[in-house]
This record gives C-alpha cells, structure tokens and sequence, in this order.
C-alpha cells in the first residue's frame, strides 16, 4: 500500500479492490462487535450498489451476533416490492438469505409508498430507533451519496429522510437520508475503487465540493485503480 497527499494524505490505498472490499468486511465485523460490546446494540447503515455488496458478501455471518444489530439503508428506489432493484433486496442475497440464526431486525425504507409517503414514514420509522453506529457506503462517479447527487446536494436539511422526485439516475423518484443524518453516526465508511472512480478522486483532491465531502468519511477505502496516476501528481497540501 501507499500514501497520497491532499485531504487523502495519510489514508492507506490498497493494491486492488478485492483487498479493499476485504478490509472494509473484517473492519464492519469489528466495529459492529466493538459498538455490541458498549450499547449491547448496534444501528448498521447501508447503501446499495456493488461496492456494498461486495463487502457484504465477505462477511461471515457466524461471527455476528445479528439479533443485536438494527440494518437500515440509505436510499431506496421508488420501486415495488420485491423488485430486484430495489435496494433491500441487494442486502438480502448480499447478507440476510446467508445468515443462519436470528436475523438483524431490517428496517426497509417503504419506496413503493411513492417518495413523499415514503420519506414521512421512514422518518417516523428511524424516529424510534437508536442513532446510526455505523454507515457504509459506495460513491457514485459524481460524487453523490444515498441518493443525494450534486443537482440536489442540500447539507443543510435537518431532516432524516427527504423524497427525491429529480434524479438523475433512473428511477427519478426515491427516497433518501439526509446527510445531516448520516452524518449523525460516528463511524462512517466510503469505498472509492476501480478505474472508473479515477476522474472522481482527482475532483475530490482538487477540493471540490461534492456530496461526499459533506459525509465525511472517518474511515476511506481507495486502490490503485482509483488513484493511479495522481498519486504523485502534487495537488497543493
């Protein structure tokens, strides 16, 4: 692994993804265990996409104790149930049909409500819950997170869940946390990998202002593919 300079400096940037992915699942188990054994509880927050469910599907679900870990997400398509888009049923095949004990309790963001029914009760829903522990998530190549793009970037909402209705990605209607929200929790988890992901790292070391700048990440996981040829490009510390 190496170094880069800029706001990553310091940040360890593995040699590929499958190194990532595998360090992102053995440090959510830890820190799941490590929040367990505090509050004897513990809130996990996912995103969708192939990033998180990578990881997912390097947990073994024998070492955690699910009946003690609350899953929440942190955007959903305005989909029906059950759609394979959907995505709760990401999560499902990525970790829960693999889990042979008591399942975390899921807490499913209701999309199919449409996004303005469905944002109000996820907000009622995550009201009665404890505050996320722990957030992992993928990053678009916009740098948008959940479903929070750079056309409708808002850091400022107090809110728990906002409608989406503008996206520009397909579905336009969703629902998402908020990144006051997400924000809220105390470990918060960004996988930045792959060649494709190469011009969003260089906008992120020139200092631009993107969604994922506002989550700030406490823990990143980046690799050569991503930053190759930058890493030595000097972007002002």
């Amino acid at each position: 692994m190496a170094s880069i300079h800029s706001v990553f400096s310091q940040i360890p940037i593995f040699a590929n993804e499958d190194e990532a992915f595998d360090t992102a699942a053995e440090n959510v188990v830890k820190f799941i265990h490590k929040q367990i054994a505090t509050d004897k509880i513990c809130h996990l927050v996912l995103s969708g996409g192939r990033s998180v469910s990578e990881v997912l599907q390097r947990i073994d679900p024998g070492r955690v104790d699910w009946e003690k870990v609350i899953i929440s997400l942190t955007d959903e398509r305005c989909l029906p149930i059950g759609n394979s888009e959907r995505n709760d049923q990401m999560i499902h095949f990525s970790l829960l049909s693999r889990i042979n004990s008591r399942l975390p309790t899921l807490l499913a963001i209701p999309a199919e409500l449409g996004p303005t029914l469905g944002a109000d009760q996820y907000c009622r829903d995550l009201f009665q819950m404890r505050s996320p522990d722990i957030v992992l998530l993928g990053i678009g190549s916009d740098g948008h997170v959940a479903s929070i793009f750079p056309s409708n970037h808002d850091s400022e909402s107090p809110e728990i869940a906002i409608p989406i209705t503008e996206s520009p990605k397909p579905p336009k209607s969703r629902v998402s946390l908020t990144l006051h929200y997400l924000h809220s929790a105390p470990r918060r988890m960004a996988i930045l990998t792959g060649k494709d992901k190469r011009a969003l790292f260089d906008r992120l070391c020139k200092g631009q202002l993107l969604p994922v700048i506002d989550f700030e990440p406490t823990d990143w996981y980046l690799d050569m593919n991503a930053t190759s040829g930058l890493v030595t490009e000097d972007y002002g510390d």
